[in-house]
């Protein structure tokens, strides 16, 4: 019988989320720790959670774990398949380099905007597209899908979201194919170069400029100062998620008309690893100018002193773990009344900075690092930690149910709602107007910006007659 996960007394209902960190081809490890959990619980990702978010490899899990293959029968990605994933096609994304091609990526330390990545996309392209086709986008996901990438301009984490994807499938930012959202998520400097995505609409007439870009979190209709926007790896600014997955899932609920407030927020993070396989605070490990990474050796000290390493986990997300750990409880784990778990486990020094390592003998080496978590030294028998996480996901309890006809019909009204005509003033034409296409609702101050960015032809600015104090 299956046991009953209850809840704090005014919360009513619980939304689970799933946030995976970046680590190049440590997402195996990540790969094995989700489908030990499919295997115990008895169901796929996709039903075990309501939203998940990662960031690079994180994100194409993501992708694996909620969007449909182009399979024949166009089904979801299990976890093993995921981890089979990392193993057959690692070495297509990531070549094994020479060692006369090592010698000079360590001896040329030039800085990161001079240096030419190492790998080329097409590799993870062709990877992309042999699983789910040219043309699939974010709005094929099952469940609410988060890809975190970095605009380059800003240096501000952007979400791909299927939220904003199936309400606005014109959204060249959020409904953008697989392809493009797996590339940006997984630009990391020094490994694979920057992607632009670009509006395809950008050469029609624009009827108004918008005054400033919605952000990736508003359901408002998608209008953006700018028609493309270039892309880097998503752990340049947010290598863990989990704050971002937190704002996601606020912005599910509301598409589908839930009050946030009624439900009990569940939140299960996946890290990549570190040396110890402990969660510290990367400020404890600066040593004078050497500034130690906190994953450890010599190659990570490189990259972060020269090369601005964007896989160690620096002060702004330690805090930003913090900070949703206090939103959600102050609570960790398998502590009593804890909704909050993130999960590390221990890499040694062996395998640390090595982010690009495909060899078959370094991923085994990540799917045994995994393994040291999941289950006792030298023995089959889960540890304690693991059988806590999976008792907690194995209870029951009321969750949202997005694909019902209220659900549905809450996010029809949101998408009408958001794409009411805005006005700024109210505004009367001649009765000898030809038609109300032709009307706009402006006062004397904003023709001429109109007149500006209007260049349709069959508009016509005429027979205004304004209402407006200025009159």
């Amino acid at each position: 019988m299956t046991e009953i996960l209850e809840l704090p007394g005014n919360k009513k209902k619980a939304i689970r989320i799933l946030s995976m960190d970046g680590g190049g081809v440590r997402g195996v490890a990540v790969a094995r720790i989700l489908e030990e959990i499919e295997t115990v619980c008895k169901k796929p990702i996709h039903e075990l959670f309501d939203v998940v978010v990662g960031t690079s490899t994180g994100g194409l899990l993501s992708i694996m774990m909620t969007c449909p293959t182009n399979y024949p029968d166009k089904h979801i990605m299990s976890a093993e398949e995921a981890k089979n994933f990392y193993l057959n096609e690692g070495t297509t994304i990531f070549p094994p380099r020479s060692i006369i091609r090592k010698a000079l990526d360590y001896t040329i330390l030039l800085p990161k905007t001079f240096s030419k990545p190492r790998y080329s996309p097409e590799g993870l392209e062709s990877v992309i597209r042999g699983h789910y086709g040219d043309k699939a986008t974010l709005a094929s996901a099952k469940i609410c899908a988060g890809i975190v990438g970095s605009d380059i301009r800003y240096a501000e984490s952007m979400v791909f979201n299927s939220v904003r994807a199936k309400l606005y499938p014109e959204d060249y930012r959020h409904n953008a194919t697989l392809i493009e959202v797996g590339r940006a998520t997984s630009a990391a400097p020094i490994f694979l170069p920057p992607i632009m995505v670009r509006d395809q609409l950008r050469n029609l007439p624009k009827l108004r400029r918008p005054r400033k870009s919605v952000t990736w979190n508003s359901l408002e209709t998608p209008e953006y100062l700018r028609d493309h926007l270039i892309y880097e790896d998503g752990g340049t600014t947010h290598n863990n998620p989990t704050e971002l997955a937190y704002k996601l899932a606020r912005m599910h609920l509301k598409a589908h008309g839930y009050n946030h407030e009624d439900f009990q927020f569940q939140v299960v993070s996946l890290g990549t690893g570190s040396e110890n396989g402990l969660e510290e605070d990367p400020t404890i490990k600066e040593k004078g100018w050497k500034k130690e990474s906190a994953d450890g050796g010599f190659d990570n000290v490189i990259r972060r002193v020269f090369l601005d390493d964007v896989f160690s986990m620096n002060v702004k997300e330690w805090r930003a773990h913090l900070k949703v750990k206090g939103k959600l409880g102050d609570k960790e784990g398998d502590e009593p009344g804890s909704n909050y778990w993130r999960i590390q486990f221990r890499l040694g020094k062996n395998l640390t900075g090595q982010m690009d390592n495909s060899k078959k003998d370094h991923m085994d080496a990540l799917v045994r690092a995994a393994e040291s978590y999941l289950y006792k030294e030298g023995t089959k028998e889960h540890t304690d930690s693991f059988k806590a996480l999976a008792a907690y996901l194995s209870k029951e309890c009321e969750r949202p149910k997005f694909d019902s006809q209220e659900a549905q019909e809450s996010l029809k009204a949101t998408k009408e709602t958001s794409q009411q005509p805005l006005q700024v003033n109210k505004f009367k034409t001649d009765e000898t107007s030809a038609s109300a296409s032709e009307t706009f609702s402006l006062t004397h101050e904003h023709i001429n910006a109109l007149i500006q960015f209007t260049s349709a032809p069959q508009i016509k600015l005429t027979n205004f007659k304004c209402k407006a104090a200025c009159c």
